[in-house]
């Protein structure tokens, strides 16, 4: 769908700022050149795609990792795993035996109920493994429980004390200057849980005590696996776009017409429907999705960020990056960089946060791009 009106105002002053940050380069020819005499106009795209893609987001190297079961009405069931590794700044092969080892984690995110304990299964890991680059479907082969621990999702520090077996079991491996060689990490998977939760690197600690002397081995390489039971129940005119497990959100956009035609701006909107997200009971938490990134992907499927915007106060996400704008103009003079175009959300964090948007067909609140062209 196209629509034409003339520049706003306060729209044009928008676009105005977006170009002053842009760098005068050749991915910007036409930008900002307005014919003389010509009043620039707003056209309004929808989008003609605008529809849910597959994908695993990357979990491995991040500093949370994710363990936990939960069943939300809306997005299905999310079962994770989470595997975590060690290191040791001490010179630990002339200490003592160790007589006390216990695994220090620092909760920092909880989605779920927050009234039901948690109880999860702690697993050796006997196989060597990688965490850089590795994606949400990753697993990796887990040993002989070790223990098992409950403890409340509000809760901001869980212990677990290791039983003495295991401890004189791995004695000498602790101790050993092949640590980081011969031991392959723990692994935390769901036992009886209603939320997923996150433990963060910092503060996290094997803390291993001997007669002596006290020592913290700190968390280092992780993964995160996620895997969804179940289709998601989402009401109609919606999108999901969900951090983990996914999906992203494919879009493109009818551009015939444009040829050659000097564009001065472009702002897309997305509208996101925060009210049906909010709708759980008091005690279940489901974070709100605060950042989108807007990202081109090649036919090589090589990835590349366009612009980044947080949930505005008025319910959208407004990308307004003259990247974006580039972008198109380099389109419109017939040049390819892109195979689509792509709503995700930031490898930084891990989480299983969702938002759910407007589709193409919701009116007023469906997707829109604002092209500032000359007539």
């Amino acid at each position: 769908m196209l629509r034409t009106r003339y520049l706003l105002p306060v729209l044009g002053g928008l676009l105005m700022l977006g170009l002053a940050a842009c760098d005068e380069t050749t991915s910007n020819v036409g930008l900002g050149l307005v014919e003389e005499g010509a009043e620039p106009v707003v056209r309004e795209l929808t989008p003609t795609v605008f529809e849910q893609l597959p994908f695993n987001d990357v979990t491995g190297a991040q500093p949370r990792v994710l363990a936990g079961r939960v069943i939300d009405p809306l997005v299905g069931t999310i079962t994770t795993a989470g595997y975590f590794d060690f290191t040791t700044s001490f010179d630990t092969t002339k200490t003592e035996p160790f007589t006390s080892a216990t695994l220090r984690l620092t909760l920092d995110y909880v989605y779920g109920d927050t009234t039901a304990p948690v109880t999860l299964n702690l697993h050796d890991i006997d196989e060597d493994w990688e965490s850089l680059g590795r994606r949400a479907d990753t697993t990796v082969t887990v040993g002989d429980m070790i223990t098992s621990l409950t403890f409340e999702p509000t809760d901001t520090l869980v212990t677990v004390d290791l039983p003495e077996a295991w401890i004189a079991a791995n004695n000498e491996t602790l101790r050993s200057s092949l640590f980081s060689v011969d031991f392959h990490g723990l692994a935390l998977e769901a036992v009886s849980s209603e939320a997923v939760v996150g433990f963060n690197f910092s503060g996290s600690a094997l803390r291993l005590i001997t007669e002596a002397d006290t020592f913290d081995f700190d968390l280092t390489r992780t993964i995160s696996n996620i895997r969804r039971e179940g289709e998601p129940v989402v009401p109609e005119g919606r999108v999901l776009l969900q951090d983990g497990t996914g999906p992203n959100i494919t879009l493109d956009f009818d551009l015939d017409g444009f040829d050659d035609k000097p564009l001065h701006g472009a702002i897309l909107r997305v509208f996101a429907d925060t009210a049906s997200v909010k709708a759980a009971s008091p005690n279940f938490v489901r974070p709100l999705v605060e950042t989108v990134q807007l990202v081109q992907v090649t036919d090589a499927e090589d990835v590349f960020l366009i612009a980044e915007t947080t949930l505005s106060d008025d319910g959208d996400y407004r990308f307004t990056d003259p990247r974006l704008s580039a972008l198109l103009q380099q389109k419109f003079f017939g040049v390819d960089l892109f195979d689509h175009l792509e709503l995700r959300l930031p490898v930084d964090d891990n989480t299983i946060n969702f938002m759910l948007l407007y589709d193409a067909a919701s009116g007023e609140t469906a997707p829109e791009a604002l092209l500032t062209i000359s007539p």
